[in-house]
């Protein structure tokens, strides 16, 4: 009954502690010891999602960065690409360089050759006195000289071809006689002398006898050599000497 007396006491004065504030003694021991193993197995798990986050992500980043291998790999290949098209311009204009250079050579050869065989042509007729028309050549008379001939004025014929070409070159005639590259040699060819040479110098028109006509003009060379007139009649040394020998038959 004692016993029991003051239990019921004990706890009566327990209560009444509490109800006044006064701290109670717990036992916390077992639910520190569950707390601290749950924040532990919070703990691991927290690191375990972290590690495994982590471990995301840098597998993330590796697989969004390309490999050093993968950038260099096209870097590489655009350098060839670039070093190919250089070598390939320059082989192309080093190419179109040499060949123009080749054209240039040939065709200056060829002139060459054209202009060292009309020379030589030209060369041996000169020193022969003789000139071979090539019969190819459309030639024209286009300009005339008058030199004397046995004691009378001849004309020496000027041919050529119009316009120009190296390989029909100009020679002079006499008539008949052969053919030369130059006034001169045309001239003695045909026996004639160049101590005079007389150039067309102008034309004039006249009304003579009632009826329309004209003569032409020729200045010698040298100076000391006189004009000469030529009417349709011939050659005289002047316009007087002309009318004497063909009066008009009025008068």
């Amino acid at each position: 009954m004692n016993l029991m007396l003051r239990r019921g006491l004990a706890l009566a004065s327990l209560f009444a502690l509490a109800a006044c504030g006064a701290p109670a003694i717990v036992d916390d021991a077992a639910p520190s010891d569950a707390r601290a193993s749950d924040a532990l197995a919070d703990a691991t798990a927290f690191d375990g999602g972290s590690d495994a986050a982590i471990s995301g992500d840098d597998a993330a980043l590796d697989s969004a960065q390309p490999d050093v291998a993968t950038l260099d790999a096209p870097a590489d290949g655009s350098d060839a690409t670039v070093d190919a098209r250089a070598d390939a311009a320059l082989d192309a204009r080093a190419d179109a360089t040499v060949d123009a250079r080749a054209d240039a050579t040939v065709d200056a050869r060829a002139d060459a050759s054209l202009d060292a065989r009309a020379d030589a042509a030209l060369d041996a007729r000169a020193d022969s006195g003789v000139f071979v028309p090539p019969p190819s050549c459309m030639y024209v008379n286009v300009n005339d000289l008058v030199v004397q001939c046995s004691g009378r004025p001849r004309l020496v014929n000027n041919f050529n071809v119009v316009p120009p070409d190296p390989m029909c070159p100009a020679y002079w005639q006499v008539g008949s006689s052969p053919p030369a590259t130059t006034a001169q040699q045309a001239a003695l060819n045909a026996g004639c002398t160049t101590a005079c040479v007389w150039r067309f110098s102008m034309s004039v028109t006249r009304i003579y006898c009632g009826v329309r006509s004209g003569y032409d003009v020729l200045e010698g060379t040298p100076a000391t050599c006189p004009r000469l007139y030529n009417f349709p009649e011939g050659y005289f040394a002047s316009v007087e000497e002309h009318d004497a020998m063909f009066p008009c038959r009025d008068r």
